[in-house]
């Protein structure tokens, strides 16, 4: 049982992971390490795992379509890992967005 105040252990885990999901993403975009790339969107899959428990409906379905989207889209141009990790790159852009304005 946890205490009163105190985050669980996926709470702490989704935390951490944006905080260093915004690290990683600023500080890719300004070192250009690809590392911190990799770190980023390994975050990014985590958080948003965890947050999926959390997402109304609707907004699952959609990010599942568009998911699906870019899965076809990269399975035609030979380069399905590249896209989802292309696109995963450009959502820490608006998880970042989202962690500045918190």
């Amino acid at each position: 049982m946890k205490a009163a105040g105190r985050p669980g252990f996926a709470e702490a885990l989704s935390a951490a992971a944006f905080v260093t999901l915004a690290l990683a993403g600023v500080g890719h975009a300004i070192v250009g390490w690809p590392p911190l790339r990799g770190l980023g969107v390994a975050c990014t899959v985590v958080f948003l795992v965890l947050q999926v428990r959390r997402s109304p409906r609707f907004q699952i379905v959609m990010a599942a379509a568009l998911i699906a989207l870019g899965l076809a889209v990269g399975q035609r141009a030979g380069d399905v890992s590249g896209v989802l990790v292309g696109g995963l790159v450009k959502a820490q852009v608006f998880l970042v967005l989202f962690f500045a304005t918190a």
